[in-house]
């Protein structure tokens, strides 16, 4: 976890504004603030923390399924997912990982009878 704050301008835009992403570095982030990108292992560095990128991703569950999906993770660690609901009727179910390069497979649960899109679930490790 970092544990330096960076002053930065931001704009804050509403739900239905039209970007697909959560959040957009600038050029003007970028050039003010020390920045390394490693395009090959996905990593940024800003100062003396590094932050792994995760391309964004649609997923989409197919109604009443069971689908295994790649998660995002804070730490590389082995432990336990606990059940997790993300939305009515998405649960993300318990299992032990083994995370790596900051991910790990789960078990994602659409218990609806509607084919609902995710983006790829970040989940903490215990």
């Amino acid at each position: 976890m970092c544990n330096k704050c960076i002053r930065h301008k931001i704009h804050v835009v509403g739900d239905d504004f039209t970007i697909t992403h959560e959040g957009i570095l600038g050029a003007d982030f970028l050039k003010r603030h020390v920045t390394h990108w490693e395009y090959p292992t996905k990593r940024l560095t800003i100062g003396e923390t590094t932050f792994k990128l995760f391309p964004y991703k649609k997923i989409t569950l197919a109604p009443q399924s069971e689908t295994v999906v790649q998660a995002t993770t804070s730490e590389n660690a082995l432990g336990v997912v606990h059940v997790l609901e993300t939305r009515p009727g998405v649960i993300i179910g318990g299992c032990l990982v083994n995370a790596s390069d900051y991910s790990c497979p789960v078990s994602v649960i659409n218990t609806t009878d509607e084919e609902i899109e995710i983006q790829a679930p970040h989940v903490d490790i215990e």
